[in-house]
């Protein structure tokens, strides 16, 4: 992101029609990484006419009064619009959980870990369903060369805050297989839920439930270790070819 801080851009990222005022003109003095968030935060209000593309970042770019080249910043294309709407959800998880778990202690539930996660996996799924028409093309960008490790990154970092959050600071092999199966479950559900059609997306949490049942007590042994990290690459690898076939690839 280090271009984002160059004078040059921060001049070209605005357009030469504003008055003062303006988005323009307050552009020339704000902090360019802050416009690139501002920039791939517009574009997701336009995911839904424009799908997860290039398209959506430079209506967003005409939106903020921003010069369309800007869109073009973009290292890795749309890919960079997915993975900021993956970081942001998962922040917003975070803080979403921590406030949820607070209420149910302070109203006298318990909060095992067992339902922490259920509860977590539910919600951030939720946050996809707005753009579930579109999602297909999103985990496609996503599966590149260039940019697969980085959402890879982001989703280690979203099942590793879920199990932070639920008070797991294990070290051991159990670290791999935790979240190892909880990823095959978050990516498996994912795509159950692009394909649902029940009314609420019941079917999707009702499988969500059973996979989660069917892993509560998995990942005690370096054998397990290696059956989860297949598990879970025989799972993304589905994932993947089902996605590319949805998205007409």
């Amino acid at each position: 992101n280090w271009a984002w801080n160059s004078p040059s851009l921060r001049r070209l990222l605005c357009s030469s029609e504003g008055t003062a005022g303006s988005t323009t003109s307050e552009c020339v003095n704000d902090n360019s990484e802050n416009w690139r968030h501002r920039l791939l935060q517009a574009s997701l209000n336009h995911v839904p006419n424009h799908g997860w593309s290039m398209e959506s970042v430079r209506a967003a770019a005409r939106e903020l009064n921003l010069a369309e080249t800007s869109a073009g910043m973009l290292e890795n294309g749309a890919a960079d619009l997915v993975i900021h709407f993956a970081e942001d959800c998962n922040k917003r998880l975070v803080d979403e959980i921590e406030q949820w778990k607070k209420e149910q202690e302070e109203a006298g539930e318990r909060v095992g870990v067992s339902r922490l996660i259920h509860e977590a996996l539910r919600r951030r799924l939720q946050m996809v369903i707005p753009y579930r028409k579109n999602w297909p093309e999103a985990v496609a960008a996503c599966s590149s060369p260039t940019t697969a490790p980085r959402a890879f990154q982001v989703l280690l970092h979203f099942l590793d805050d879920v199990w932070c959050l639920a008070g797991d600071r294990s070290t051991e092999f159990s670290w791999y297989t935790k979240r190892a199966t909880l990823a095959s479950v978050y990516c498996s559900t994912e795509l159950f839920l692009m394909m649902d059609s029940s009314e609420g997306q019941a079917e999707t949490w009702r499988f969500l439930e059973h996979r989660l049942n069917d892993v509560a007590s998995f990942g005690r042994s370096q054998a397990e270790v290696q059956k989860a990290v297949g598990t879970m690459t025989q799972s993304l690898r589905e994932v993947s070819n089902a996605v590319y076939r949805m998205a007409g690839f």
